[in-house]
């Protein structure tokens, strides 16, 4: 067992809340009751399914990915954000999100694809702010040069995405790798700036996808972030000895559906 600001205080600086994003809601989402915690559960987002999941299996602490909201919020409807706090709060368990803190966090698990795939000399794409070690995004050279076929099979072969979408023109060969977890596209701009062949992201918009001079490869929000949870609930399971951490797998809510 280890009590519940030791938690905070081991998790923080693997996702420091100085590399969140301003608009971003990192942190404390719903404070626990309970001092001691003994399991640790670890989900992508805290939605009614993965919480009760969690408090299933005795969890006292849940950390998440995705906050519990952006913006402060009255608890006066019952909608799925009040039932998950009044779940919550009536288990004396905390809710804490690691959003753009652990996006941010350039030696963290976000970058598990540019490990996968042995980039090196990699480069920050947005820098949260100029001088600052955290930011967004990031763009790295291969160990060789691939044709486009082949490493989209390699890239394919790290991924439990069902599906690919490519935006803009396939280059004929890939060397320099660019990738932003989540709604990375927009980036694009910076990829091809550091001379990325191919931007690997997800939630491409309409838009984006008409513009881009860079070939962005969409392997949708899921496929990263899942992997990167998992990732991180191995790291913390080092980190937290005497607590059992436990990680929630969760289902891609985006489903592809033959006519």
């Amino acid at each position: 067992m280890m009590q519940c600001p030791y938690i905070i205080t081991t998790l923080e600086p693997l996702a420091p809340l100085e590399a969140a994003a301003p608009w971003d809601n990192s942190g404390v989402q719903v404070i626990g009751g309970k001092e001691e915690i003994s399991c640790l559960a670890v989900v992508l987002d805290p939605s009614p399914e993965n919480v009760d999941k969690a408090l299933h299996l005795g969890a006292d602490f849940i950390l998440s990915h995705h906050p519990l909201c952006f913006e402060p919020f009255f608890l006066n409807e019952n909608n799925s954000h009040t039932r998950i706090v009044r779940k919550l709060m009536q288990a004396g368990v905390c809710l804490y999100s690691a959003h753009t803190s652990l996006d941010g966090e350039p030696a963290g698990p976000v970058r598990w694809p540019a490990w996968e795939l042995g980039l090196s000399n990699i480069q920050m794409l947005e820098p949260l702010a100029e001088g600052s070690p955290y930011g967004f995004g990031y763009c790295g050279a291969l160990p060789q040069k691939q044709d486009f076929k082949n490493f989209i099979t390699n890239l394919s072969g790290h991924l439990t995405a069902n599906r690919l979408n490519i935006c803009g023109k396939a280059p004929e060969a890939v060397e320099n790798v660019a990738c932003c977890p989540g709604s990375g596209s927009g980036m694009w701009k910076a990829a091809k700036a550091l001379g990325a062949d191919v931007l690997v992201t997800g939630d491409v918009k309409y838009h984006v996808a008409l513009d881009t001079e860079v070939c962005i490869i969409d392997v949708g929000h899921f496929s990263l972030e899942e992997e990167m949870m998992l990732r991180f609930a191995k790291i913390l399971e080092q980190k937290l000895a005497g607590v059992k951490v436990v990680f929630i797998e969760a289902r891609d809510p985006i489903q592809p559906y033959t006519i």
